[in-house]
């Protein structure tokens, strides 16, 4: 009689080799800019700029994404 696991098995190993935890560094600059509106400006994975706003009616300019939108997405990925 065969038995399951009630938890499944990774397809693919979560650590590299000889360890039993991953760790990992992002290091940015972030700069407040004109009324609502701030950049990041990350240097590791290729090195790239993201843009957040506020929409006009908490003082911004609704030129970007506001933060909680980035933070929402990031949970969703």
């Amino acid at each position: 009689m065969a038995t399951s696991s009630s938890r499944p098995e990774p397809n693919y190993d979560p650590f590299l080799p000889g360890t039993s935890s991953r760790s990992m560094v992002v290091e940015l600059d972030a700069e407040a800019l004109e009324r609502m509106r701030k950049r990041a400006d990350f240097k590791e994975f290729g090195g790239y700029t993201v843009y957040c706003d506020e929409p006009p009616i908490v003082g911004g300019d609704n030129s970007a994404p506001p933060p909680l939108i980035y933070f929402a997405a990031s949970i969703l990925f």
